[in-house]
């Protein structure tokens, strides 16, 4: 799951890499309609891409959410996370850390 998928590259990598469902939250329409064409052409039907707000859906089926997101956010977006993930899911950000969130490993800027 990808909270803001922009240009969708995230969600392409995962489903490129085996995820068997990827999706993108994105309240862009011109973006989304450039990823589900990338999907289309990259011949990857698990990846799915959403004109919507994030907030508005549950997160509570995803194994993994990535997050690229601006620090007043991340506050928020821990709330959320508390309410909705499973246990065992794994949240990967990049630019901010989720405060109080064990970290599980860090290469480049990119936190597990």
């Amino acid at each position: 799951l990808d909270l803001g998928s922009g240009d969708g590259r995230l969600v392409l990598a995962a489903a490129e890499a085996g995820a068997k469902q990827a999706i993108g939250y994105e309240i862009d329409p011109v973006k989304v309609a450039y990823s589900r064409r990338s999907a289309e052409r990259q011949h990857l039907p698990q990846a799915t891409f959403f004109a919507q707000s994030f907030w508005s859906v549950s997160w509570a089926d995803a194994d993994v959410v990535f997050i690229y997101s601006l620090p007043f956010y991340m506050e928020a977006i821990d709330k959320k996370l508390r309410k909705d993930l499973k246990t065992g899911a794994r949240v990967v950000t990049l630019i901010e850390r989720l405060p109080g969130w064990p970290l599980l490993t860090e290469e480049e800027g990119v936190r597990v």
